[in-house]
């Protein structure tokens, strides 16, 4: 698929291959589905879908996810997911802005050395993947574009948000200004939930430094360092946990670790294959 007509080169084998990267380091068990099986009979077999930064939608298809989540099931999206019609033309807003309980209104266009620092606003990442140093407080600059977005009812259920970075030199004395955008926000919608990240943080994820100190954290107005993989995948591990507080499995071990289960129903069992790839 493309991401629109008037900018086709924009492959989406990036956002694939960084939510697959995430799930396979949270050991999460996760299947590829095809965009022609975006049907409701086959969304209902998953406690989860995302859709990293699925730009093209449908009709039936934004018609399918709509009843999945209403019915029950849990949605995870980023960045311009939805804005797009089949035609690869951009709409005004998202085609399930009601399930995100988000209106679209621009993305913010950030490069270095001017970025966003993503700032959680609940009890978010509390057990981050990787770091350096313990904290209570857990905040990362990111240089990268983001979705400008609006609560949909007016009450923000936001649960980071994103705080632009005005002069981010020297590091220690950062300077930003608020912002009431949100980074991540969470909705019910129906029976079911969202949870929508105006980055695209899987596209992002692949191509990261992975050693420690590659990235800067600000705490309490300090500069920390860590692993900013360790962040993104704690954060896409937190969200899933909220989207699927009761996994049929759930499996600790060293990132390495890889896991795939299948069920048998006539059997009532499970078979887990755990392997180090």
């Amino acid at each position: 698929i493309y991401y629109g007509r008037h900018d086709a080169s924009k492959s989406p084998i990036a956002q694939v291959r960084g939510a697959w990267e995430i799930m396979q380091k949270l050991h999460v068990p996760v299947e590829f589905i095809n965009e022609l099986d975006l049907n409701l009979e086959i969304l209902k077999q998953f406690k989860v879908v995302i859709l990293p930064n699925v730009t093209i939608l449908t009709p039936p298809q934004v018609a399918a996810i709509r009843q999945y989540v209403r019915e029950g099931g849990s949605l995870l999206a980023t960045f311009e997911t939805g804005l797009y019609d089949q035609y690869g033309e951009r709409g005004n807003d998202f085609s399930l802005a009601d399930v995100f309980g988000l209106s679209y209104k621009g993305v913010e266009s950030v490069a270095f050395p001017r970025g966003t620092i993503i700032s959680p606003g609940q009890d978010l990442l509390t057990h981050l993947q990787d770091t350096l140093v313990p904290r209570q407080d857990n905040s990362i600059f990111i240089s990268a574009p983001y979705a400008i977005t609006k609560p949909i009812e007016g009450i923000t259920k936001a649960i980071c948000w994103a705080v632009e970075v005005t002069d981010p030199s020297p590091l220690p004395l950062v300077r930003s200004k608020p912002s009431d955008i949100p980074a991540v926000h969470v909705n019910r919608f129906g029976k079911g939930k969202a949870a929508y990240i105006s980055l695209d943080l899987f596209k992002m994820y692949p191509f990261l430094q992975s050693q420690p100190g590659s990235t800067t954290a600000f705490s309490g107005g300090m500069s920390l360092y860590f692993n900013v993989k360790g962040w993104m995948a704690d954060l896409i591990g937190e969200m899933v946990d909220w989207l699927a507080p009761n996994p049929p499995i759930r499996t600790e071990g060293a990132s390495l670790l890889a896991c795939t289960f299948f069920e048998q129903k006539e059997k009532n069992r499970l078979i887990v294959h755990l392997y180090n790839p």
